[in-house]
């Protein structure tokens, strides 16, 4: 076989907020924040109701040291979650990193290739190689937020 194959495969990640056009970025991180508060609001909720269920079960005066301890721990979690966020905060939306997609490219002998992992598990099982889009007519979609195709 006179296929030129080079084991020479690059590795490397790349945001997807560096492809996305400025819009679409903006829509995307407004998306993800409201995934994000909603995730807070629930872990909140579910703190709360072990807060009340801590009083219902102890006193103040009546609490060992442990379950003294345990409602400061749910009471300092509760605080954290319910803190608003600033532009300090590593939460905000401006400070969101977005998807990170894993890329892998490779020569094949006759056409270089590539793989992303648009799902972000780091699962290269189950992705299928691509190359110009003009050989195979082959494209992806990076997400069905984003709706945004690659080729």
């Amino acid at each position: 076989d006179d296929k030129n194959i080079t084991f020479n495969v690059r590795l490397g990640i790349k945001s997807a907020y560096e492809l996305y056009p400025r819009q679409l970025t903006s829509r995307v991180k407004r998306y993800r924040q409201q995934v994000f508060d909603e995730k807070q609001r629930e872990h909140a909720k579910l703190i709360r109701d072990q807060m009340h269920e801590w009083n219902s079960k102890y006193s103040a005066s009546s609490a060992t040291q442990a379950q003294v301890q345990e409602k400061k721990d749910l009471q300092a979690k509760l605080e954290i979650l319910e803190s608003s966020s600033s532009a300090s905060d590593e939460h905000h939306p401006s400070n969101d990193p977005g998807p990170v997609y894993d890329c892998i490219i490779f020569y094949d002998g006759n056409d270089y290739r590539a793989f992303v992992d648009t799902t972000e598990d780091g699962d290269l099982r189950e992705l299928q190689s691509m190359t110009d889009y003009d050989k195979e007519f082959q494209y992806g979609t990076f997400s069905s937020v984003d709706m945004l195709n690659y080729a």
